[in-house]
């Protein structure tokens, strides 16, 4: 009879069990999250390899984090890449593009890099039903008569017409030679011809070479090139659209710090690759900028130009990959966040359905078809036009010293209007120096005023009134006359007005750099209450009081802005350190006039980060042996009896004024900065109240006990 129980016991426990185990596995089943899948196809091996992997790091980097958060439309979805190398070769891309299909899992693709490859597989994507997202092949081609190919960068018509306008204005140049790689760049080459002749540019000289030969043949054409570039004298601006191999060859050939060439490349020129290839040459080498200085390219994309959600994304990409983000990154990171949008919007009903899901897809983002249905992204707002393109302002830089630095004129699309949509191959003429028309595109040319801070002294931090006092050097580099002084720093306690320079300089290049001292009272809401072992952030801001983002736009000096070495030199308040300061641009609404609509102005921010982590534990922990004593002679009293009232009070008085005196004589400057202590003094107060108050109540009680 017992083994019977014995056994019925067993085996309800182990009924329970099971049904435990099958609970457990149904609710983990119930739970676990749906997986869509996004392909990346990219050269991750070969000569292209530093491109796809800034592809790679720039998607990642938004996939990472929007799978981290709880992001509405995503719950229960988890968002993969499947990693596809198409080694930069139309043969290569087509068989991916193949794969992509065979395997049935993936929604939307991004990629290709190249126009060739784009190209290659384009037509195969279309037929299969299959959305794709480029951020670096600029061909009209790609997307024209593909309603399932987008783009997010401006694509060549744009370029064409930035280029012209910045050889004829710029340059002041009515001739231009060519050379480009067939492979890639021939319809952009013959859009160019198409335009220059509109504008009267006379095309001196044209070579090409084809990449898709072998690289024998390839060194053949080049050398050929180059012997024919060597013997003309012709001070002409050479437009080298090539990849950056074949881009350094040419030049490294050509090119000295004496040579009369001008050179200006494409967006392959203002890439990491295109400088790291003219290092490995000795003479780079030996003297940086030997071949490299002042050879100009364009750019989908510069840090400098942008706005603090680029800031924020460069931080992250240095934290994460420890070196500095390229246009390629943060383009591509924008494509996956437009991807991972139109995604949520598509409203999947089951992830069997591929081919539904992929027109889903597609359908949703056509509908980011206006500045009002746009993705907010890193480098400008994404919405496409008929033809699956997005425009933004390209923008004109050079390298000095192995740093891409931005050109002091640039031409930008005018923000007021928004971006409008335009007729491929369709332009309008130039109005003056300062307008770009293409049909209803409008561009408009833009100042850029380089500005630099050097601070000397911080100062009367003061924490409850969220003041600080900073005396700093502050510098203008500009290659016109610009209005700096008539700027407003809009987080300082008192208007500030620029007297006179203390320094003008002017370089061999008229770029006039002028320097004022400055030494006035900021505020900033401190955090030090919610956050006494935090980090907190001081700031100096400052913006044209007239003059909109269009027209002049203030950026961080990179050449002379303060460096984390110079930090150490600052002199602070005894007990802070300063853990980093960082100097960026960014836009804010301003309103000239009460009736009048807002504008758009360039904002410069300084931030500074301080910490005083350290001391606010070493200065507690020795306060806090202070307040443990004071708090064992507190806990005598109740070892004295009862009856020894006047004995008990003094103790409790002697405390309370120790704290007191304590509190407000000797803390009242170092609680701003050590507010931890302000908790310690409180338990004081209150521990001292209670005891007094427990010890007037026993007291009277034994007084009325006695009687």
């Amino acid at each position: 009879m017992k083994k019977f129980f014995l056994l019925t016991i067993i085996a309800g426990l182990l009924l329970l069990l099971i049904k435990g185990i099958f609970v457990f596995i149904s609710s983990d089943l119930s739970t676990q999250k749906e997986v869509i899948y996004i392909a990346v196809v990219a050269p991750t091996s070969g000569k292209d390899k530093h491109e796809g992997d800034a592809m790679i790091k720039g998607i990642s980097l938004y996939i990472d984090k929007i799978n981290s958060q709880k992001t509405k439309g995503l719950e229960n979805k988890e968002i993969k890449l499947l990693i596809f190398d198409d080694k930069n070769t139309k043969a290569n891309a087509l068989k991916v593009a193949y794969k992509i299909n065979e395997d049935n899992k993936t929604v939307l693709v991004l990629g290709h890099y190249y126009n060739s490859t784009s190209l290659a597989a384009g037509d195969f994507y279309r037929q299969s039903g299959i959305p794709v997202i480029t951020a670096s092949a600029t061909s009209e081609q790609v997307s024209t008569g593909n309603e399932w190919y987008f783009r997010t960068i401006p694509g060549d018509d744009l370029i064409n017409n930035f280029m012209i306008n910045y050889i004829t204005k710029f340059q002041k140049q009515s001739e231009i030679n060519i050379i480009f790689d067939k492979d890639e760049y021939s319809s952009f080459v013959k859009g160019f011809e198409e335009m220059s002749s509109n504008y009267g540019i006379k095309i001196k000289h044209k070579w090409s070479f084809d990449k898709g030969e072998s690289e024998h043949h390839v060194s053949e054409e080049l050398n050929k090139i180059i012997r024919e570039l060597k013997v003309k004298d012709d001070i002409a601006p050479i437009l080298c659209i090539t990849r950056p191999e074949e881009g350094a060859k040419i030049i490294t050939s050509i090119k000295f710090p004496d040579a009369k060439f001008v050179f200006m490349g494409h967006y392959s020129f203002s890439t990491p690759s295109f400088i790291d290839v003219l290092k490995d040459y000795p003479q780079e080498k030996i003297f940086h900028g030997y071949y490299s200085d002042n050879i100009y390219a364009i750019s989908p994309f510069l840090f400098d130009l942008s706005s603090e959600k680029a800031f924020h994304f460069r931080k992250e990409y240095l934290k994460r990959y420890n070196e500095e983000p390229s246009w390629i990154s943060a383009c591509y990171y924008d494509a996956a966040q437009t991807a991972v949008e139109a995604i949520k919007r598509a409203e999947f009903e089951s992830t069997e359905n591929m081919r539904e899901n992929r027109r889903k897809v597609k359908d949703s983002l056509s509908r980011f078809n206006s500045e009002e249905n746009s993705i907010e992204g890193v480098t400008h707002n994404i919405f496409f036009d008929a033809n699956g393109n997005s425009q933004s302002s390209i923008f004109l830089g050079y390298w000095q010293n192995h740093q891409f630095f931005a050109e002091y004129d640039q031409y930008q699309i005018f923000q007021e209007t928004g971006y409008l949509k335009k007729k491929p191959r369709s332009f309008k003429q130039d109005i003056g120096d300062m307008v770009i028309k293409m049909d209803e595109l409008t561009l408009i040319k833009t100042q850029i005023v380089y500005t630099g801070m050097y601070i000397n002294k911080i100062s009367k931090i003061d924490f409850i009134n969220n003041t600080y006092l900073i005396d700093f050097y502050l510098w203008f580099s500009f290659s016109k006359d610009i209005d700096d002084k008539n700027i407003l720093f809009y987080n300082a306690i008192q208007p500030i007005k620029l007297k006179d320079p203390i320094k003008i300089e002017v370089s061999e290049k008229n770029i006039i750099t002028q320097t004022y001292r400055i030494k006035a009272e900021f505020n900033n809401n401190f955090t030090v209450l919610q956050n006494p072992l935090g980090e907190q952030m001081l700031k100096i801001q400052f913006h044209h009081k007239t003059k909109s983002i269009n027209k002049l736009m203030y950026i961080p000096d990179k050449k002379q802005c303060m460096s984390r070495t110079g930090i150490k030199g600052i002199n602070i308040p005894h007990g802070w350190t300063i853990n980093d300061m960082d100097f960026y641009q960014d836009t804010i609404n301003i309103n000239l006039m009460p009736d009048l609509p807002s504008i758009k102005v360039s904002s410069f921010n300084t931030t500074i980060w301080l910490d005083n982590k350290k001391n606010i534990i070493n200065f507690s922990l020795k306060n806090f042996v202070v307040a443990f004593f004071m708090i064992i002679i507190l806990h005598i009293v109740f070892f004295i009896p009862s009856s020894h009232f006047i004995s008990r009070s003094i103790i409790i008085i002697t405390i309370l004024s120790i704290t007191l005196i304590y509190d407000f004589m000797f803390l009242e400057d170092a609680i701003r900065e050590f507010i931890l202590v302000k908790y310690e003094m409180n338990v004081l107060y209150i521990l001292s109240f209670i005891t007094g108050v427990i010890t007037l109540a026993t007291w009277i009680l034994k007084k009325k006990k006695g009687n």
